[in-house]
């Protein structure tokens, strides 16, 4: 009676294989043994056991993964949501500069006063001239200025590039810059003496004041050339000056430090190096220099107080717009890997493909158009058997893994876009509150060329 179980057992298994052709079963989540109908162990040669084994580390390696993919996707979708939020918590932050007093202008700071014009010690008064000439220096005073002057730096290779706004502030009544004396006194300074270092500063001031960069930095290196020692971190200082509302600011590193160099005990020379420093986000250094003015002289402890906090305010979106970069670089390296991981898939599953027998050909004795593969996509590669050069069109219904690969779980692509898009945006904002902070343009309106 057992044998006679076994034999109808026999044969009505091989009448459902035969039907089905699935040799594959699996535990469901429901504790049933169900058929697995795509199979990779449905094999065109069921014989092979060294196929069969490839067959089993294919499997294993696509199996496992496509688990560490997903994985390793869904964590980094967590971080791109914090990277994300820390990218807007930082363009905000980025407004933070606007709790201190004057943010509008930074070079503000750096205004001329009436204190620093009294170095000059000029007690000779020329008689008024009736419509004086405009001070332009190289007709008083023609020479090679060569490196002594910083001919060598290229925004100074050639100076009528440079751009910068009028200094408004120079028309302020108390600096007596802004009439018909002080313009009538430089020109019959540098009438009578074409060597006075000190007209040819006043002369920077004046072409400062309206802005005309080219005028007013020819000027100023004469005047570095012919100053003494003591005297000469004056025009460097007007020099340096010039290069930084021209935003050549490694230029203007460069001569104020020269500046600070010849009279480290001159208060504005640390001061304007530190302004100039944190406009080209050297904010360490400029730190150091403003508390040295402040060191210097007490009296500009308020400005330099509010400066120094502007500062340390850009320094900390600085170092957080770092993290950013810091964070799309992370992103763009995993991305490529879980590239990698979906091809090693692929690769995989080929070989896989090639061993098994095409999903449209296993069940052969049913209605195709009622089998369990009619709701999946079909496609077509070209293949080359082994012992045949010729491409082979090869058709078939997708598997399972196919198309958990073509689902939006593993679509690297589009998290590709959406890191690129994401990161883009929060660049190009926090790029734009950081420039709006030193605002640049507002130092770069169109010179005056009279």
């Amino acid at each position: 009676m057992i044998v006679l179980k076994s034999i109808v057992f026999f044969v009505l298994f091989n009448v459902a294989c035969s039907i089905i052709a699935v040799n594959h079963w699996v535990l469901n989540d429901n504790g049933l043994i169900t058929a697995k109908i795509d199979s990779p162990f449905y094999m065109r040669e069921p014989q092979n056991l060294a196929t069969f084994l490839d067959q089993i580390k294919h499997h294993e390696i696509v199996e496992s993964t496509h688990l560490e993919l997903l994985r390793q996707k869904e964590l980094m979708v967590e971080q791109i949501i914090q990277s994300v939020r820390f990218g807007i918590e930082t363009i905000e932050q980025a407004k933070c500069s606007a709790k201190f007093d004057d943010p509008d202008n930074i070079l503000s700071h750096t205004r001329l006063t009436r204190n620093y014009l009294n170095r000059f010690n000029k007690n000779a008064k020329y008689e008024l001239l009736v419509k004086p000439q405009l001070p332009y220096c190289e007709q008083f005073l023609e020479f090679n200025i060569g490196m002594c002057c910083f001919d060598h730096l290229p925004s100074l290779g050639n100076s009528r590039l440079l751009e910068i706004s009028p200094e408004d502030d120079m028309k302020d009544e108390e600096l007596e810059i802004d009439n018909d004396y002080f313009l009538s006194d430089i020109v019959a300074g540098l009438k009578k003496n074409p060597n006075s270092w000190k007209h040819h500063a006043l002369a920077s001031y004046y072409w400062r004041m309206k802005g005309n960069a080219h005028q007013a930095v020819e000027c100023a290196r004469r005047a570095i050339l012919l100053a003494p020692r003591e005297f000469k971190d004056v025009p460097l200082l007007s020099l340096g000056t010039i290069l930084t509302r021209a935003e050549q600011f490694n230029d203007a590193d460069i001569v104020l430090s020269a500046a600070v160099d010849h009279a480290p005990h001159i208060a504005e020379n640390h001061l304007a190096l530190g302004i100039t420093l944190a406009m080209s986000y050297n904010f360490n250094r400029s730190i150091e220099h403003l508390e040295t003015a402040e060191k210097v002289d007490p009296s500009y402890s308020h400005k330099i107080s509010n400066l120094k906090n502007f500062v340390m305010c850009l320094n900390k979106l600085n170092r957080n717009s770092e993290k950013i970069d810091g964070f799309i670089e992370y992103f763009k390296k995993e991305v490529s890997g879980l590239r990698s991981m979906k091809a090693k898939i692929f690769a995989s599953h080929e070989k896989l493909l090639q061993q098994q027998v095409p999903l449209g050909a296993r069940y052969v004795d049913m209605d195709k158009a009622n089998g369990p593969f009619t709701h999946r996509g079909q496609y077509c590669s070209t293949r080359t058997l082994a012992g045949n050069d010729e491409p082979v069109l090869f058709c078939d219904f997708y598997s399972e893994i196919q198309m958990r690969l073509e689902s939006y779980d593993v679509d690297i692509e589009a998290l590709e876009q959406e890191i690129n898009a994401n990161s883009e945006a929060i660049k190009e904002r926090l790029t734009m509150e950081l420039h709006s902070q030193l605002n640049f343009q507002r130092l770069k309106t169109k010179p005056s060329r009279d």
